[in-house]
């Protein structure tokens, strides 16, 4: 075979290795076979497939947009654009009017709301961050039972919950890697029966190139982020040995840990265990995040009305509530809630 192949022959002389690979036979000896059998080099079945022209074109549409997604997602480790462009692939090609993407946290139960689209600016700022209980929705039954949801007719559904007056129809897809849940495409139509099977495979095929892409951008965020607390850290330890002045000491240990952090808020508090209490002695905040009832949290916390904060003193760890958690202790959900505020570490 190699005597009769050009040397720049590149596509032959590969399925000539193929084939030796795979057959054990030169291909030259695989072709003399073909030939002894009988049957000329002409002999073959047509298949003729027929396929409706509106189906054969959102398939081959559908196809380009997996191509082009794919090729966006594996330039892309930012996190949030990840999730952007999954979510605008997804409408785009269901004619979804409305769209959501959230992340599954398994410690908490709970898919919190990354992006929405398809709604007003202030419907779509209210629905980020909100968290939806695995016992929630179709988006949690979805979670409960591992499969995708295809919702002809909502009003039929009584675990169904309106966003927007207008929807007829709703298609969860999970997006799974290993069996593992990190979240779910929720899309809402205004027309019943709007997804079908087909959407529903598309739509599935997304959240898989999603998986790969969001753990990717997981992995970098995360490296990303220990990479800012690191530098954080070294800048900290480098101040504390230069400033003596506790007041400015205080405002900068705050200022690098909300940076680090990205929190709205962070103070330092002492410890007066003769008063029995917590007082802060610095505190930064966002300025564009800030409000105006994060702004005017107490200078002083009596450890007696926070018994969650007393305990966690007494055991020397750390201690985290979320606004969201119904077993979370009372006084703490009241500080949260009167001040704006979602997250206490």
């Amino acid at each position: 075979t190699a005597a009769k192949l050009h040397p720049n022959d590149l596509r032959r002389t590969i399925r000539a290795i193929e084939v030796f690979r795979i057959t054990g036979s030169p291909i030259s000896q695989v072709q003399q076979q073909w030939d002894q059998s009988g049957k000329t080099r002409t002999d073959c079945v047509l298949v003729d497939l027929e396929w409706p022209s509106e189906a054969l074109n959102r398939r081959i549409d559908q196809l380009a947009a997996l191509e082009q997604l794919g090729r966006d997602l594996t330039a892309s480790l930012d996190f949030d654009q990840v999730i952007e462009r999954v979510l605008d692939r997804a409408m785009a090609a269901t004619g979804a009017s409305y769209g959501m993407i959230g992340l599954w946290q398994a410690d908490r139960q709970v898919t919190r709301v990354t992006v929405a689209q398809g709604y007003s600016p202030d419907r779509a700022a209210a629905l980020i961050g909100t968290d939806w209980p695995v016992t929630h929705g179709i988006v949690g039954r979805a979670v409960q039972t591992g499969r995708f949801q295809s919702i002809g007719d909502v009003r039929l559904e009584t675990d169904y919950f309106a966003v927007q007056a207008d929807v007829q129809s709703e298609l969860v897809v999970l997006i799974q890697q290993d069996d593992r849940i990190l979240g779910a495409i929720n899309l809402e139509g205004t027309q019943l029966n709007q997804f079908d099977q087909p959407a529903a495979d598309f739509v599935s095929q997304l959240a898989t190139q999603a998986a790969i892409a969001l753990r990717n951008a997981q992995i970098y965020r995360n490296a990303q982020t220990r990479l800012r607390e690191m530098e954080s850290l070294y800048t900290i330890g480098q101040q504390i040995t230069s400033i003596l002045d506790l007041q400015q000491l205080g405002r900068e240990l705050t200022r690098q840990m909300a940076h680090a952090l990205r929190t709205t808020y962070c103070s330092l508090m002492l410890l007066r265990s003769t008063a029995d209490e917590l007082e802060i002695i610095s505190r930064y905040a966002d300025p564009n995040l800030l409000s105006g009832t994060t702004a005017n949290l107490p200078d002083r916390h009596r450890l007696a009305d926070f018994p969650a904060t007393q305990a966690m003193l007494d055991r020397r760890e750390p201690l985290i509530v979320y606004r969201t958690d119904p077993a979370a202790d009372p006084a703490e959900l009241d500080l949260l809630r009167s001040h704006d505020l979602y997250t206490l570490l």
